[in-house]
């Protein structure tokens, strides 16, 4: 019998599905650990004296955001131990999977609350968990995204030793054996997918696989000319496993335009960093000081469902 191919069907259960499986390896993996830049300049941002809270949504195992942010400003290292800040934040922590939260539960951040980190954990969407954030003080969002020229292009001198695309290759076994491409585009007041129909099996010879991939480059190049194009959809699945992955390369011109559709000029104002694989975004309220932040970093923003981008980050606005 012959195998025919469908895209998968973007729903939530298999997101959650694809997810789950990665709790017992994510903070290893090359994906996990390849934007050193990104958590550098949050770590930076963060000031102890200043933010009293750590909101982590879509924090995978928390090995990232928040006990990188944790070991770094309120707490210090010696001789392989950790000392206790004199000042520790309370932590609320997210992610879409369960599995996941129990792992940061039970594992990864179990030193950080033995130790005296006042924490609070909630599975789910990004939008429900943020109905279950009881204070309201002010926060700054920390917004970290892909960029569409890291999918194509790597800067080994500065790190980031593979583009997205042959990252995405090299990584097959857990993403999955077929890899399909389709633009993000904004209509009017929504995020739709503008199908160009390109798919890509890791298991091809090189020379195909350098083919399709330069092609893709191609016409991307030509879309990103639009003013309603905000990202380089990916999707990806296994012919025998549950649920798929999906991800967004974001370019600058279009994830900007969708930002500021929610969190409008007049009452937010929005910082910028660039490195080799993305974007950071610092947003706030203007005429604020804020007693917290607040992640979504690593590109879980790309990770969300796009009919569900925009009203994750309007239900996110609601926290700061």
């Amino acid at each position: 019998m012959v195998w025919v191919w469908r895209k998968p069907e973007l729903t939530r259960a298999g997101q959650v599905a694809f997810w789950n499986r990665q709790a017992r390896t994510y903070e290893a993996t090359d994906m996990t650990n390849d934007n050193p830049h990104e958590i550098a300049c949050v770590i930076e941002r963060t000031d102890p004296s200043v933010h009293s809270e750590i909101v982590t949504l879509g924090g995978a195992v928390g090995c990232r955001d928040p006990l990188a942010i944790l070991k770094k400003k309120y707490c210090s290292e010696k001789d392989g131990s950790c000392y206790r800040g004199a000042k520790l934040p309370r932590v609320f922590f997210n992610d879409i999977a369960l599995e996941m939260v129990q792992k940061a539960e039970e594992n990864v951040l179990a030193g950080c609350r033995s130790c005296g980190v006042e924490m609070e954990f909630c599975p789910g969407p990004i939008a429900e968990a943020c109905a279950q954030i009881k204070t309201r003080s002010p926060r700054t969002l920390l917004l970290g995204v892909y960029s569409d020229d890291g999918f194509f292009k790597s800067e080994p001198q500065n790190g980031y030793q593979l583009c997205g695309f042959d990252e995405y290759m090299k990584n097959c076994e857990i993403l999955g054996e077929r890899f399909w491409f389709d633009w993000l585009v904004l209509s009017g007041e929504s995020l739709q997918i503008d199908h160009c129909g390109l798919f890509v099996e890791p298991i091809w010879p090189a020379d195909k696989l350098t083919d399709a991939r330069m092609q893709l480059a191609n016409d991307y190049a030509a879309v990103a000319q639009s003013n309603e194009l905000v990202a380089l959809q990916v999707v990806s699945a296994h012919r025998d496993r549950e649920g798929f992955f999906i991800s967004h390369w974001f370019n600058e011109r279009g994830i900007l335009s969708l930002l500021r559709r929610v969190f409008p000029e007049d009452e937010f104002g929005i910082k910028e960093a660039t490195f080799p694989k993305g974007m950071l975004f610092a947003i706030e309220r203007r005429n604020s000081v804020p007693r917290g932040i607040a992640t979504i970093l690593n590109n879980v923003l790309g990770n969300v469902l796009p009919q569900e981008q925009i009203s994750t980050l309007t239900r996110v606005r609601t926290i700061l």
